[in-house]
């Protein structure tokens, strides 16, 4: 049986949202948009989007944006290179703001 690995996330945006460009030396390379969402700031969420939900990220999302987020869980190998230490991060493969309605505005 193949293992299932899927998460779902709702939460706000810290800090600040950085698109990445592919690397011109390779051809298949997505573009990568990389933020954190939490409720804590000393302990963010890191979360990856990549391709046109990457691009739709940097245009929509900024610190303190509501954002659910449908993805899956993935060894960050960038990150765990650069601390030494094994590192996780969740990559969005749907996002959606989420905005409060009138009547929940109090």
């Amino acid at each position: 049986m193949k293992a299932l690995n899927s998460i779902l996330l709702e939460s706000v945006v810290l800090g600040p949202v950085v698109l990445s460009d592919p690397p011109s030396t390779d051809s298949d390379a997505l573009p990568r948009c990389s933020f954190s969402v939490g409720t804590d700031p000393s302990r963010p969420i890191p979360v990856a989007a990549y391709g046109q939900t990457a691009v739709s990220c940097e245009q929509l999302l900024s610190p303190g944006s509501k954002v659910r987020i449908v993805g899956r869980i993935a060894h960050d190998i960038e990150g765990s290179e650069a601390t030494g230490s094994f590192r996780l991060h969740v990559v969005a493969d749907y996002l959606e703001l989420v905005t409060t309605r009138r009547s929940e505005v109090a």
